[in-house]
């Protein structure tokens, strides 16, 4: 099963990845982003695309890679944090994995514009950023995807969020041993690796 947490940049998608993985066993964390960063690093220039998504390539590798580790491990729940609001490439992609056999659950954190800004400053971006600059556009997209579970993590905190995304697909959360400290850490340094398998 794959769990798609979608959302606008800097609605808290890769920390609620983390922390679903951290607390539910058998789950495995992909971030697809790091196959659109080898796609804009390789394609020429002059044929390049301003945003990965647009590449057909990248939509495939992604059908491809979580079907085979859904094929691999049956048994764990791929946890995938990514925006993904483009009507015709997120049918594509979910359908193509719902014809390979493969359930996906979806939930879209949604956030206003003061608390993105909040969160944004927390990373030391601003409003001149490309993820708020991205913001409208994303958040109409985002709008007209009627048929999912939505989330707004506006008055929430991190914990919050993950109880509340567990119950909403029944997730067992196993017991969290960290202390207050511990998290901290863990979400200030550890959460900012840009691996892709964790």
């Amino acid at each position: 099963m794959i769990l798609w947490i979608n959302g606008t940049f800097g609605s808290g998608k890769t920390t609620l990845s983390y922390e679903l993985n951290y607390l539910i066993d058998h789950s495995l964390r992909y971030d697809p982003e790091l196959l659109g960063e080898h796609l804009m690093k390789t394609i020429p220039k002059r044929v390049a695309e301003n945003d990965f998504q647009h590449y057909k390539a990248w939509r495939e590798m992604v059908v491809s890679v979580l079907s085979e580790l859904s094929a691999k491990m049956p048994d764990t729940l791929i946890i995938v944090p990514m925006t993904l609001t483009n009507k015709k490439y997120r049918q594509e992609i979910f359908c193509e994995l719902s014809g390979n056999g493969i359930q996906v659950a979806e939930v879209i954190l949604t956030i206003s514009a003061d608390k993105l800004i909040e969160n944004l400053k927390s990373r030391h971006e601003n409003t001149k950023s490309w993820a708020f600059k991205q913001f409208k556009n994303k958040e109409k997209e985002i709008e007209a995807c009627l048929d999912v579970n939505k989330l707004c993590v506006d008055n929430l905190l991190i914990d919050e969020v993950v109880q509340k995304v567990a119950k909403m697909f029944d997730f067992p959360l196993g017991k969290d041993k960290r202390n207050q400290l511990s998290k901290w850490i863990m979400r200030k340094f550890l959460y900012k690796r840009k691996d892709s398998f964790v």
